[in-house]
């Protein structure tokens, strides 16, 4: 992992990519805080929006949104920016359960939501739509009524 991080530091992320990959790399927030806890924020978070280009999955979306929630916050106003990624994995997936899911369970009822309280109302419709018996989103429904 030095070498990695040697690269990452140096900003060779295809050269990073490559390599995890050649490993089937399990991209998770607690690989992501072992592995390369000695990595600046700002590095690592613009190497996650490079993987991302490469693998433009809602999953890679969400797990952006986690680090940048609970493991790195390399700017002040980070809630733009996660729905930036959110709004753009829904983009490419319309109604993506795992998305919708982290919106409600994340910002259903915080101070900071960028996401209106109808939209989260709507979030948890589809939900509902989906996966009946979905405790958060008929947790929501049912304050909103």
């Amino acid at each position: 992992m030095k070498k990695l991080i040697k690269l990452l530091q140096e900003h060779m992320y295809h050269d990073v990519y490559i390599q995890l990959e050649s490993k089937n790399y399990q991209y998770t927030l607690e690989s992501l805080s072992k592995d390369f806890n000695s990595v600046d924020e700002l590095n690592l978070y613009c190497y996650l929006i490079y993987v991302l280009s490469k693998q433009p999955k809602c999953e890679m979306s969400v797990l952006i949104c986690d680090y940048l929630m609970f493991l790195g916050t390399p700017f002040y106003d980070v809630y733009p920016v996660i729905r930036y990624h959110l709004d753009t994995g829904l983009l490419s997936s319309p109604n993506n359960i795992l998305i919708l899911n982290w919106i409600v369970s994340i910002f259903f009822e915080h101070p900071d939501s960028p996401y209106t309280e109808n939209e989260l109302i709507n979030f948890a419709e589809i939900i509902i739509g989906v996966e009946a018996g979905n405790e958060r989103a008929e947790e929501i429904l049912d304050k909103a009524t």
